[in-house]
């Protein structure tokens, strides 16, 4: 096998190293061969989980010595600690509000719920494809006021909260109605459906949402910087300030869509460029999505469907697209028990090509573009109910891991789910 060269990152140290094919199983027993400056690692664990940073499932290797490989250090999800068969799995350690700032310590932002508001009160999620990390924003209105960012990792399985609160002294929640706090990050809010993660910046993206305090809706773009878990303010008007919003980011075009569901008369389609912060109107529909709807792209078809609340359509996004709506709802077999529920979580399944639905309980529904008709599938040792004001982003598949990951209740774990067998 020949060799390669490859930089990574390890506990924050930057390495570069030459691995010649032969010598692979040799180095990977052994960091202090792995290159110049990787120092610090004498933890065993933290050495297998360096290695596997390192080299991850993309290394292609003769089967003896792959088989060397995962007996010494684990494999992929199963080295992760999330089983590589089919059906759910509750991750241990996952529970969000176990993370959430001390109330002793920040009681200013806790409002009458406190962080289950993050995940209760109409909130969504994005998939950080970089990390593996199912990344969960929310709260607002008089339910929470704490504006901090969660993340559940699965590469590392554990729930995270990967900043702190902003100050809220001296606030009046009873009259407050700003886009922002004092620093200049946005206020919590109810997310909706309105994030979605945006690799080429690194970032999570978020549009509109109820704002703490007033409850009004907000009318500004965010970007949350993964990597420094800093906060950017994008722009703002333009786009109508109504609940409800959905985005979703198309690595076809590298633009994030948006689905404007009320806006007054109609719907409307926008996208957001982020290598220039251009808001671009696509489409006046001549139809309202109402707010209890989410939505989901196929990312292999190029299609953005919503679905919710009797509300089935979908439009064309690519490229020369005319972006015509298209109700599916009296159409489209065996799908009410998706279509009727509102807010449910949606996520395209890259391996099946299908778009996935959980809306509580122990099964899925798998909807077919092809066919467009759904087939419902059911497992075992599911999450239970889904929480009453909505799942939206926080239910998503994974494509690296052939995974798709839930946060359902903030009192509870998070949840794997598997459809088909990672190979």
């Amino acid at each position: 096998m020949a060799g390669f060269t490859r930089e990574f990152t390890i506990f924050g140290w930057n390495c570069g190293m030459q691995i010649p094919g032969a010598l692979l199983f040799i180095q990977i027993l052994s960091l202090e061969l792995f290159g110049v400056g990787c120092v610090g690692l004498a933890d065993p664990s933290k050495r297998a989980d360096a290695v596997y940073g390192a080299i991850g499932n993309t290394l292609v290797q003769p089967a003896a010595s792959m088989a060397t490989i995962q007996a010494g250090i684990g494999s992929g999800n199963e080295r992760r600690g999330l089983p590589n068969t089919i059906g759910w799995y509750q991750i241990p350690n996952t529970v969000l509000t176990s993370v959430c700032p001390p109330v002793s310590q920040f009681p200013a932002i806790q409002g009458v719920e406190g962080c289950k508001a993050v995940v209760n009160d109409w909130s969504g999620g994005a998939a950080d494809t970089r990390r593996n990390r199912l990344v969960v924003w929310g709260g607002g209105h008089h339910g929470y006021y704490g504006n901090e960012v969660y993340a559940l990792d699965l590469n590392n399985p554990q729930m995270i909260r990967l900043n702190d609160p902003s100050s809220v002294t001296g606030i009046d929640f009873n009259t407050f109605c700003g886009e922002t706090y004092a620093d200049g990050t946005p206020s919590s809010r109810h997310t909706y459906g309105g994030i979605t993660y945006v690799p080429s910046i690194d970032s999570l993206f978020s549009d509109g949402g109820s704002k703490a305090g007033c409850g009004f809706l907000g009318n500004s773009r965010y970007t949350f910087s993964l990597s420094t878990q800093t906060w950017k303010t994008q722009s703002s008007g333009s786009t109508n300030a109504v609940p409800g919003k959905m985005a979703q980011y198309d690595p076809n075009t590298g633009l994030v869509f948006i689905a404007d569901p009320a806006s007054t008369p109609t719907a409307k389609l926008w996208t957001w460029n982020p290598s220039n912060g251009v808001l671009t109107q696509l489409k006046d529909y001549n139809i309202s999505w109402d707010i209890h709807e989410s939505s989901v792209l196929d990312t292999q078809r190029h299609i953005l469907f919503v679905i919710g609340n009797g509300i089935f359509t979908k439009t064309d996004i690519s490229v020369g697209s005319q972006y015509t709506l298209v109700n599916l709802a009296g159409s489209a077999t065996g799908c009410s028990a998706l279509v009727s529920q509102a807010y449910p979580g949606l996520a395209f399944d890259t391996v099946q090509g299908l778009v996935v639905g959980w809306v509580g309980g122990d099964s899925v529904i798998e909807y077919n573009p092809g066919t467009n008709s759904c087939t419902t599938v059911t497992y075992s040792g599911g999450p239970g109910t889904a929480v009453a004001n909505g799942t939206y982003g926080r239910f998503q598949y994974f494509s690296a891991l052939n995974l798709f990951a839930l946060v359902n209740n903030p009192n509870q774990n998070a949840y794997a789910l598997r459809l088909t067998l990672l190979k």
